[in-house]
Parts: C-alpha cells; sequence; structure tokens
C-alpha cells in the first residue's frame, strides 16, 4: 500500500468528515510518512470502502475484488442499492454475464458519490447456493408453461390473497395490481414490512426499497406491517383458500406451517424459502441485477436500473412472468414485457406518471408528487439527503 500512497489524505478527510471519526493519519515526517490506523483502532466502519473509490492511486484496495479483474474488461450498468428506501445509485462492474463489483455512481441528490459497503456485497445473492431456478409443480421440476397453467387453476379457483413486496419494481407491482384486478371477488393484497435502525446516512429505517412504489401503483393503500395476522385469521376461517406470493417468505410473516399446509400456495421468490417446502407452485423471481425497472425512493424520487447479468438458464426474461400470468388468466395481452412497454400503461393510470416515460427518466431520477401520502407515518429518520416532513415543519 505505502509504495503507492501519494500522501493525498483524501481517505484520512474521508473518515474525519463523513463517517465522522478519525481513524486514519500520516505517521513519520518527509519521505519516511505512511499512512496507518490510529492505535486502538479499526477501519471497519460500514462506509469503509469508499476510501476505495476516492484514492486515485490504488494504494487502497477492496479484498473482495483485489486482483479477480482488470477493470476496463467491465461493463458498467446503473443500478440502484435495494438495501433500504434511501436507493442509493450504484455501477455494476460485469464481464460475460458474472458480476464482479458494485461501486457507488454519483448523484448529488441522493447518495453523492457514497454507498454502504453492506450494498457492494449484494451481487453475491445472484449464484447463492439457495437461488430458486426452476419452475416446480408439487414439489417435481416443470417448464414454465406448466406451471403457469396450474397457477392460473388455482387462482380461478376463487377465495385468493396476494402477498406482494416492498423488494419488487415499480412495474412488477403495477402487473401484480392489474393481476389482482382481474381475479372474480374482493381479493387482498399484502406487503411484509422490514424495518431496523436507520444510520442517519445512507441506510434508512425502511429496509425495502420500494414501499412507495406500491402506494403510487395502488397495489396497497396503506403501510405494511411485519407480520400478516388478518391473513393468518382468514386461512383459519377458510376464506383464503389460495395465497400467491411474490418475492416473500411467509412463515417470516407469521404465517404459521399448519397453516400454510391449509392453503394452495403459488410462491414466485428469487430464492428458496420455507415457504417452497410447501407451495404447490414454484416459479423464479429475477434479481434487481437480472432486470431493467424502477423504484420510488424515500423522496419520493422514481429511478431506474438497467439489466446487468442474464437470469438463471432457462427462467423467463424481464416481467415476462407477470405479463403471461396476466394472459393466462384473461386471455388478453395486456403489455410487452418490458419496463417501457409497462410505463406506456401507467402514465395513462396513475396521477403522479402524467408526462413521464421509463426512457425519459433521467439519470439521477425524478421526484414525483407524494401529497397523496402525506399523512401516512412512513418509519425513516434524517439521512444523508432526505428529512421527514414531520421533522422539516417542526424546525419551520
Amino acid at each position: 500500500m505505502n509504495e503507492r500512497c501519494i500522501l493525498c489524505s483524501r481517505c484520512i478527510r474521508f473518515c474525519d468528515e463523513i463517517i465522522g471519526e478519525s481513524i486514519l493519519g500520516f505517521t513519520d515526517r518527509g519521505s519516511y510518512s505512511t499512512l496507518g490506523v490510529f492505535p486502538g483502532k479499526q477501519l471497519t466502519s460500514n462506509y469503509s470502502l469508499n476510501t476505495v473509490d476516492l484514492c486515485p492511486v490504488g494504494a487502497l484496495t477492496s479484498t473482495d475484488f483485489r486482483f479477480k479483474m482488470r477493470v476496463w474488461f467491465l461493463k458498467e450498468t446503473p443500478s440502484i442499492d435495494t438495501e433500504s428506501s434511501v436507493g442509493c445509485n450504484t455501477v455494476v462492474g460485469s464481464r460475460e454475464g458474472v458480476i464482479h463489483r458494485i461501486t457507488p455512481r454519483r448523484n448529488d441528490a441522493v447518495n453523492d458519490t457514497w454507498m454502504p459497503d453492506s450494498g457492494r456485497m449484494l451481487y453475491k445473492q445472484v449464484d447463492s447456493e439457495d437461488r430458486l431456478t426452476e419452475y416446480r409443480l408439487d414439489g417435481k421440476v416443470c417448464g414454465a408453461d406448466d406451471a403457469l397453467a396450474a397457477a392460473q387453476e388455482l387462482l380461478q379457483s376463487g377465495s385468493v390473497a396476494i402477498v406482494g413486496s416492498g423488494r419488487l419494481s415499480v412495474e412488477e407491482q403495477y402487473l401484480l395490481r392489474r393481476i389482482a384486478g382481474r381475479l372474480s371477488g374482493s381479493v387482498p393484497v399484502y406487503l411484509v414490512a422490514r424495518t431496523a435502525d436507520g444510520d442517519g446516512m445512507l441506510i434508512s429505517a425502511d429496509r425495502n426499497p420500494n414501499v412507495r412504489g406500491a402506494l403510487v401503483t395502488g397495489l396497497i393503500d396503506s403501510l405494511p406491517q411485519a407480520t400478516l395476522p388478518e391473513l393468518a385469521q382468514a386461512i383459519d376461517a377458510g376464506t383464503v383458500k389460495t395465497i400467491l406470493t411474490v418475492g416473500e417468505d411467509l412463515t417470516v410473516a407469521g404465517i404459521s406451517v399448519e397453516q400454510l399446509r391449509k392453503v394452495a400456495v403459488i410462491n414466485i421468490h428469487t430464492h428458496h424459502s420455507d415457504t417452497a417446502q410447501y407451495s404447490k407452485v414454484d416459479m423464479p423471481l429475477l434479481t434487481v441485477f437480472e432486470k431493467s425497472g424502477s423504484f420510488i425512493n424515500q423522496q419520493f424520487r422514481v429511478q431506474k436500473f438497467a439489466q446487468a447479468v442474464p437470469g438463471p438458464k432457462g427462467t423467463l426474461f424481464g416481467l415476462s412472468t407477470f405479463t403471461r400470468l396476466y394472459r393466462v388468466l384473461t386471455g388478453e395481452e395486456l403489455c410487452e414485457p418490458s419496463a417501457d412497454a409497462v410505463w406506456h400503461l401507467m402514465v395513462n393510470d396513475i396521477e403522479e406518471f402524467k408526462g413521464l416515460s421509463f426512457r425519459g427518466i433521467p439519470e439521477t431520477g425524478h421526484l414525483i408528487d407524494g401529497k397523496r401520502f402525506a399523512d401516512l407515518p412512513f418509519v425513516e429518520g434524517k439521512s444523508l439527503h432526505y428529512e421527514p416532513a414531520a421533522v422539516a415543519t417542526a424546525q419551520a
């Protein structure tokens, strides 16, 4: 490290001014000066890898990426950090369908040029051992068409509930709402909340990246809860006999194994879960790195992301799972399975999207009017470029 260091002090200033703690410093004088960590301290902040990004000579490197790939070989794709509702802008570096690193992308309205270290590791979910990559019917591998046909039969049998996710893109949430609207009877739609302490910088208390997207698209009309007691009661009462769950593990949301055995579960997910052990139909869901779409962050800023790598072999492309499910249920072709095509529908259906298009969303995102939801008690506190309305009003 020290044979490359030019003593620019950028990493020192980052720790002092951004992290807010003096961790790095120079020792000795003149030609003997070297960069080091203060005695008794370690560079263990969740933002420490930003020092790698700002080092002008590569003296500081990431152990996760070091010596694994030449930077100039990487294809860079704009994306979004899905850890929380902050929506840090990122760049996904990949080569030949394999992701090698994630780095921050400059957006002075959201994350400046920083991102959390934890968000840099999210690409590992793409090839994790528990990834759901096959279509299954009653636990046996089948084709996509067979899985969709079985899902159609279950959904048209009535007594259906839908569990969506705040991790789905705006486009997926909108299509799921359209699917719910074409099922018979009153179909309740639930979302599962994920909350934890925010860090006051670039990780918020809302650990879903797109709860506001679910509100704007009309998938839900109130803030989600961590558990689903109403759904559990409906299962026990026999008023719900089929559950379509997309991107969620029902057992984590408070649905017991005994209750899962009472219903037919259609499970669409990126990874295996306890729910999949009791599901009738399983269908793979693409991760944020394998599709294009958009999220709405805590500022009500619509931000788009692009596909960086292809999905698992044999899985449906893009939004095809949702558009084809709509087609088998209704016999109608809703739209092409692309974010651009879905936006052509949404701009005519959603007031906040009037005059927008997917291609027209700037690289830094587009702020929409969130006044319809001003009275909802969102859980986020103050972060780098966000201040809750209640706090701003109190300070005025």
